[in-house]
């Protein structure tokens, strides 16, 4: 997304929305998958400079858990969903049902389960998206890595540095009956399919004020 095309407080709030609806469906896709009531939230909801999306979440050391999904069809892009090191373990606590701090590192088994609800959550997301845009979105096989903040989303970002200068970015929260886990969603896409969803939020604007006028 060009730094000259910020978004408005009201185009936010669209995406919000587009943001929130997916996050109902992929609660009650992880509710079924775990038999046992998982709600994800999104707390918020903004712009954010591509260079800065690891301080956002940590200091450059600090270790993460990141799945990476590209985005083809219509339009190209790519998803990250980055959990600090004691969410991922804690996450997986929550969807396989152990004690909270049970998990002291990822088995091949959590790591399945991670790139499962990854896909869950991408796979809601961008089926509200399309309904919207009236464009086919996919998401590819998730790449899971466990390394430093930095290190792990330099690799990603590089592809979309020339092309974009802001991330839509979102902070979602896993909640159960006593459990509340934080993570961070980054949806990127190249220029071109950037201007197309920017375009779409502003009409979509557009019709609101007037809908209000009225």
């Amino acid at each position: 997304m060009d730094s000259n095309e910020k978004l408005s407080d009201a185009e936010m709030d669209i995406i919000r929305t587009i943001a929130e609806k997916g996050a109902d469906g992929a609660s009650r896709a992880i509710s079924k998958m775990t038999n046992s009531s998982v709600k994800l939230t999104i707390s918020k909801v903004y712009s954010f400079p591509i260079e800065k999306i690891g301080n956002l979440i940590s200091d450059a050391e600090a270790i993460v858990t990141t799945i990476y999904l590209k985005i083809t069809g219509d339009m190209a892009g790519s998803i990250l969903l980055v959990f600090p090191s004691v969410c991922a373990l804690s996450l997986v606590d929550l969807l396989n049902k152990r004690p909270l701090g049970a998990t002291s590192k990822l088995s091949d088994f959590d790591k399945s389960t991670l790139k499962e609800v990854s896909n869950i959550i991408s796979g809601s997301f961008l089926a509200v998206l399309s309904e919207r845009l009236k464009l086919s979105l996919v998401e590819s096989i998730p790449d899971l890595t466990v390394d430093m903040v930095q290190a792990t989303i330099d690799s990603v970002l590089i592809d979309f540095a020339q092309s974009s200068d802001e991330a839509i970015s979102l902070e979602m929260t896993f909640k159960s009956t006593n459990q509340q886990i934080e993570g961070y969603f980054f949806v990127l896409f190249d220029s071109s399919s950037a201007k197309v969803i920017l375009d779409s939020v502003r009409k979509e604007t557009e019709k609101s004020k007037k809908t209000n006028k009225n």
